[in-house]
């Protein structure tokens, strides 16, 4: 069982425990801890306000030196980065060099406690955000 933090935005969950990304893709949707929630996916439409709300608030609870595993990865196509509905992602605050496929295995993603992505092992050991569906 993952430890979940207090004061996200609502609709949001930080799980507290390393996993994989295939792990915490998994277990952002057991029922038995969250009903039918998936791997976070952190979108910005232009100056939506209540997402920038949001995303500043989740922000503030990210701890330093983690790195959280986000429902984003390129495991299809190398540099073609889509979230876990298949979609293109908007939103691309990358950190500095990133992505850079280290290795020549760095399929999925991250962020860090500013929010900025950058690509990781699959097997890289995170915390991981969890959100509500999107309808």
């Amino acid at each position: 069982m993952s430890e979940a933090t207090g004061q996200v935005p609502e609709g949001y969950f930080v799980q507290k425990t390393l996993q994989t990304w295939h792990q915490a893709f998994e277990n952002c949707y057991d029922p038995a801890d969250y009903v039918e929630s998936k791997m976070a996916i952190i979108q910005i439409a232009g100056n939506d306000t209540e997402i920038q709300d949001i995303i500043e608030n989740l922000l503030s609870n990210l701890e330093e030196d983690h790195c959280y595993h986000i429902g984003v990865h390129d495991l299809f196509y190398e540099g073609h980065y889509l979230d876990i509905y298949g979609r293109e992602i908007d939103y691309k605050e990358w950190h500095a060099g990133q992505p850079d496929n280290f290795g020549g295995n760095e399929n999925c993603v991250a962020i860090n406690n500013k929010l900025e992505m950058y690509d990781v092992a699959c097997d890289s050991l995170c915390y991981y955000i969890c959100m509500e569906p999107i309808e």
